[in-house]
């Protein structure tokens, strides 16, 4: 039966994605509706805990970009920010690879476009054209704390004293490592490995189809082959449970780590006067 559902899954969405359908959404089949992949795109893990929540975090970025758009007009220039605060991201949506059968039907291994922030982008880098305006963004040389950066980041970390987030990071790097090394991740592998070989890819684990070269480069475009072989990893991963695995795993891991490195309470204290910054400043600038 599992066989079955899988097939009848590849292949309507392998319809709508070599066809070029223009939703990217699975077609009716003779299943019902709740056999396609259920696989979260949303993975909380324990270290998640010791960083800004996804909206405060842009709340942060929001408000950081508003005290930068003052300073630089201050200085003659502009400062491109949105009306609003972008939406909070999604967390690790791609630790795991490619776990979301839409997007892998429509953008393959690549990742979705940020219309929004490319827009933003281009605007700010106009800006920076003018070596004046870098000047005042970044500050003199040799003392950058006198840019419009550096004084915003001095705004927002204002009374939160050091915290060491680079061992937050280290640590999340340190449990990923170790959960892919771990053996019920790597039977699960083998598993993914079996179902994607019945579908006539050989791949070894999925970070190895992720880096295939055929479209691993930036510039790659993004081609039907591997919208096709998305689309098998992301179903042979809810057919033999990778994620749910690879994220039980990964927890046991993190939760280890957590009790080894008491200091890490230390950033909750700082997330909490960062985040009280960040709403003051928004209070303050944030224009109706």
């Amino acid at each position: 039966m599992k066989k079955l559902q899988r097939n009848l899954l590849l292949g309507a969405a392998l319809l709508l994605t070599v066809g070029g359908a223009g939703h990217y959404a699975l077609s009716a089949t003779s299943e019902p509706a709740a056999e396609e992949p259920a696989v979260t795109a949303a993975t909380e893990l324990p270290l998640d805990a010791y960083r800004l929540s996804p909206d405060a975090e842009a709340d942060y970025d929001h408000a950081g970009n508003l005290l930068i758009r003052t300073c630089m007009e201050d200085a003659g220039f502009t400062w491109y920010v949105p009306a609003e605060p972008a939406a909070g991201s999604v967390r690790n949506v791609r630790r795991y690879g490619v776990i979301e059968l839409a997007v892998a039907q429509r953008y393959g291994y690549h990742a979705p476009p940020d219309e929004r922030s490319e827009k933003v982008g281009r605007m700010r880098d106009r800006t920076m054209e003018d070596p004046d305006a870098a000047e005042a963004f970044l500050g003199p040389e040799g003392n950058g704390g006198k840019g419009c950066s550096a004084k915003a980041g001095q705004r927002l970390g204002r009374g939160a004293g050091p915290a060491d987030y680079g061992l937050l990071a280290g640590l999340d790097w340190r449990s990923l490592d170790l959960s892919e090394k771990h053996p019920e991740v790597r039977a699960t592998w083998r598993d993914w490995q079996t179902c994607m070989r019945s579908q006539g890819y050989r791949y070894t684990s999925p970070r190895s189809a992720l880096a295939d070269r055929k479209w691993s480069g930036d510039d790659s475009a993004v081609s039907d082959t591997e919208r096709a072989v998305a689309v098998a990893d992301v179903v042979c991963k809810s057919e033999v449970g990778l994620v749910e695995t690879w994220t039980r795993v990964e927890r046991r891991i993190q939760h280890e780590l957590i009790a080894q490195h008491p200091e890490l309470e230390r950033l909750r204290q700082v997330n909490e006067v960062l985040d009280k910054n960040a709403r003051a400043v928004l209070k303050e600038l944030q224009f109706p």
